[in-house]
């Protein structure tokens, strides 16, 4: 099978740290990054779909990652629209294949991020999910799987317990 990466979308996500999930607070941008470098091996810079990141910025981003980790920059809001709720389809068609999780809050119409966001995939959800993933992963050399439920920690569980199923490095 492929290699498949899991990660979330972003890292420095205020609700995220005031949920408890980065140890002794995460009060350390740095910190954040490293704690967050030691769980998963992706990160979706999210931010940078408002406005494209300082030079210097990526460049501590990287030096603050072991080697290997991988950062996926979302397009920036010009460059691309944000398209409308629609059944996911599962096909690779490039080397590398991309999965986002954004959950299916009953809220997704809500102007409120938190609402729109605020969703928790079941492990029956989670476990249907691994099955396509490896399904998919095979037809790609890499598949990168991005939880974007980010409210509070639910992006950040969800994902370790996903790779724990998977088995994802």
């Amino acid at each position: 099978m492929a290699q498949i990466r899991v990660g979330t979308a972003g890292w420095t996500d205020k609700s995220l740290i005031d949920s408890g999930w980065y140890p002794d607070g995460g009060s350390d941008p740095e910190k954040r990054l490293r704690y967050y470098a030691s769980q998963f091996r992706l990160v979706e810079v999210d931010s940078a779909y408002y406005a494209l990141p300082a030079e210097q910025t990526a460049a501590a981003w990287a030096e603050r990652t072991p080697g290997g980790f991988t950062f996926n920059i979302k397009a920036f809001s010009l460059f691309t629209q944000h398209p409308n709720s629609i059944p996911p389809v599962l096909a690779a068609t490039s080397d590398l294949a991309v999965v986002r999780l954004h959950g299916h809050s009953d809220q997704w119409q809500s102007n409120d991020i938190q609402e729109r966001f605020r969703y928790r995939y079941s492990s029956k959800e989670l476990q249907e999910w691994t099955a396509r993933v490896r399904r998919l992963a095979g037809d790609a050399a890499e598949t990168h799987v991005v939880f974007n439920n980010c409210y509070r920690d639910y992006a950040h569980v969800n994902a370790q317990d996903f790779v724990g199923l998977i088995g994802a490095a």
